[in-house]
């Protein structure tokens, strides 16, 4: 989460299920999002976009796989990469999802190269 939404000073507290962020407004809008996103139980294909202010202007969207396994997520991630060039990518396999974040044009192309 860190990464995708460039917020350099995230840690989680020992002490509870908490995620404590330090960073823009769009910073920790963002970090709370995936996490709510990444923490829910949705059905394979399922995805949102964010629809708030992401950092740069770039958009960010989950696609959820829950049936997937680790070799699947990471055979998806190269492809998504190498047909987008896009950077920021990561699954979370215990959410069965995939989070993409790059310019408008490469999500939705990676929307194509996931379906």
């Amino acid at each position: 989460m860190r990464s995708t939404a460039y917020a350099q000073r995230a840690a989680a507290l020992t002490t509870g299920p908490a995620i404590a962020v330090r960073g823009s407004d769009a910073q920790v809008a963002l970090t709370d999002w995936l996490m709510h996103e990444l923490d829910r139980r949705v059905p394979e294909g399922a995805g949102d976009e964010y629809l708030g202010p992401a950092p740069d202007g770039e958009a960010v969207r989950t696609f959820f796989r829950p049936n997937w396994k680790s070799e699947d997520f990471q055979s998806a991630v190269e492809r998504v990469r190498q047909t987008t060039g896009v950077h920021r990518i990561l699954f979370c396999q215990r959410a069965g999802a995939i989070v993409i974040r790059g310019a408008a044009d490469q999500v939705a192309t990676a929307a194509t190269v996931l379906r």
